[in-house]
């Protein structure tokens, strides 16, 4: 069973996004550097949030469960560095997302990744060990030590909210799903030329005024690219904390946040092998 599995460390400069939340509560290695910006600032029926790198409101990985609020919206840009242990391969993608609140339980959201490039540094390419030796399941059709600069994939998606603490429910819960749409350029490798669908089952709770934490999980079903037999469904979960916005020192409307994560997928056992 192959196993991605990553933690996540930030301190993050970030312009305040509005999502919903209770007025007045008490309550693989992989790197991102993220920009955000949104429609309104945080009143007192509102919290700062961020966006995760799908588009929709969470921490950096891992999402919340609670949402924009009605017609607010949100945009962000991305650099995500992910490490396959297949061929000591580093994957970079550079992404612009989105977000808009709908109806005060839901948000639509997406992340356009306009520029992934890939850098397989095993020498030579493939080796029979099948540890390190062999193809990274997302992206088999890479064949060249560096593919440059070229267009990824799209995601696109929605998250209900359920519970929200903004209607005094305890804790906020949301369901999200998703779709990957191939338009990655499959000849040079950063795709698999096939569509993808994500569903997720989120929880997350405000602690103090100080913490927010999240955890998720959920399953991701993958298109089979022509010509290869690799695991087609992933088992995802993750969780993480953040400590809420607090103004930066001399810098009207820009706030400094924390944040921990840890996520991973590993691949369902009878979904074939690489």
């Amino acid at each position: 069973m192959a196993r991605r599995v990553a933690v996540a460390w930030a301190l993050v400069l970030t312009l305040a996004a509005s999502a919903n939340a209770q007025s007045g509560s008490s309550g693989t290695s992989t790197g991102q550097n993220t920009a955000a910006q949104s429609s309104s600032t945080a009143t007192t029926d509102t919290r700062p949030a961020t966006t995760t790198f799908y588009g929709d409101t969470g921490l950096w990985y891992v999402p919340t469960a609670e949402v924009l609020a009605h017609g607010k919206w949100s945009v962000s840009g991305y650099r995500r560095g992910t490490n396959f242990i297949q061929g000591y391969t580093n994957v970079g993608d550079f992404a612009g997302t989105f977000g808009v609140g709908l109806g005060q339980r839901a948000e639509v959201f997406g992340s356009f990744l306009f520029d992934t490039r890939i850098d397989r540094d095993l020498i030579p390419m493939f080796v029979t060990d099948p540890a390190f030796g062999g193809i990274v399941d997302r992206y088999p059709r890479v064949n060249q030590p560096w593919t440059g600069d070229n267009v990824g994939d799209v995601y696109v998606g929605a998250k209900v909210n359920l519970w929200s603490e903004y209607r005094q429910n305890p804790a906020a819960l949301a369901v999200r799903g998703m779709v990957k749409l191939p338009t990655a350029k499959k000849d040079v490798g950063n795709g698999t030329g096939k569509a993808d669908g994500l569903f997720d089952v989120i929880a997350s709770k405000e602690a103090a005024k100080v913490v927010e934490v999240s955890g998720f999980a959920g399953y991701e079903f993958r298109g089979n690219p022509d010509g290869f037999d690799i695991p087609t469904s992933a088992f995802r979960r993750g969780g993480g904390g953040v400590s809420l916005a607090q103004p930066a020192a001399g810098v009207h409307g820009v706030e400094r946040r924390r944040a921990v994560e840890r996520h991973g997928e590993p691949h369902d056992r009878d979904a074939g092998r690489p």
